[in-house]
């Protein structure tokens, strides 16, 4: 069995799609297109992604900031396709309306 290079998963509400990404790779980044079955006008209104340079870093309640959700900028639009290239060891939430 093995262990797959990244999760994904999906929700919709309020016609708003969460896509929920995870690069499992302590070494290497991904690349991955994603495409919609309605594509036409759709934007992304929120990315954010939770890392650290050290995938062994953690947050404690005496030091609650070492692992930070920020703003996530390597996605764009191509073809009609979402192209995301994910940091290693990462999560990264989308937000497409």
């Amino acid at each position: 069995w093995d262990v797959p290079q990244h999760t994904e998963s999906v929700s919709e509400k309020d016609g708003v799609l969460t896509i929920t990404l995870g690069n499992l790779s302590a070494t290497e980044d991904k690349d991955l297109t994603i495409g919609f079955a309605e594509n036409e006008g759709k934007k992304v209104i929120e990315a954010r992604i939770v890392t650290n340079s050290d995938y062994h870093a953690y947050n404690t309640f005496d030091e609650p900031s070492i692992v930070n959700e920020e703003e996530f900028t390597r996605i764009k639009w191509e073809n009609g396709h979402l192209m995301v290239t994910l940091p290693k060891a990462s999560v990264v939430e989308l937000r497409v309306r």
